[in-house]
């Protein structure tokens, strides 16, 4: 096989495969912490609130490590959204507007 020969991922297969992985203990949520400091800046530059968190896994940094806290200055979680992830596979309201999206790790 040579590389980019094999086919598309369905994306009902590739949900089901995060999901599994979710549940192997992967994607704890902590990828976020490797870029809260440039993530802080552009919060502080754009002024921007409310966040979104898309592809969050479990969270653990903001929950247990206070991420949008002890880094960006701000009292509130970002909305946490992750289909793989039961807690927070609800899509934010219809209409949910927010000035920055946080995607580490999730495309």
């Amino acid at each position: 096989m040579t590389l980019g020969s094999a086919a598309p991922l369905d994306p009902a297969e590739a949900l089901r495969l995060t999901r599994a992985m979710h549940e192997l203990g992967y994607f704890k949520g902590w990828s976020v912490v490797k870029v809260a400091k440039q993530i802080g800046e552009l919060i502080q530059e754009t002024n921007s609130k409310p966040l979104l968190d898309y592809g969050c896994g479990k969270a653990e940094a903001y929950w247990q490590g206070e991420l949008h806290k002890r880094e960006w200055g701000l009292l509130a979680v970002p909305v946490l959204y992750d289909p793989a992830v039961p807690e927070y596979s609800k899509p934010p309201a219809a209409g949910f507007r927010c000035d920055g999206v946080i995607c580490v790790d999730a495309l």
